[in-house]
């Protein structure tokens, strides 16, 4: 084989490696299924900034609370103990 080419056919290990990949996921999957998981499709949100909308204040955009210099949390996360009162 020389470089930038590519095998049509997989070699022996290739073949039981996906082989062997394919019967591990049907397992899973099966587990997953039988567990009558409650599924709901997620919905996709609009951000409040656009593609190539710049902003100065990147963290107050994400709703971030500045503690210190280089130092933020999302402001509906637990106070920070030792770092803000």
């Amino acid at each position: 084989m020389s470089p930038g080419t590519s095998r049509r056919v997989p070699s022996e290990s290739g073949k039981n490696l996906a082989k062997e990949i394919a019967t591990q996921i049907d397992k899973i999957a099966t587990v997953i299924l039988n567990l009558d998981y409650p599924y709901s499709k997620q919905q996709i949100t609009r951000d409040k900034v656009e593609i190539c909308q710049y902003t100065e204040n990147i963290p107050q955009e994400m709703d971030y609370f500045s503690l210190n210099k280089a130092i933020q949390r999302p402001a509906d996360m637990p106070k920070l103990v030792g770092l803000e009162t």
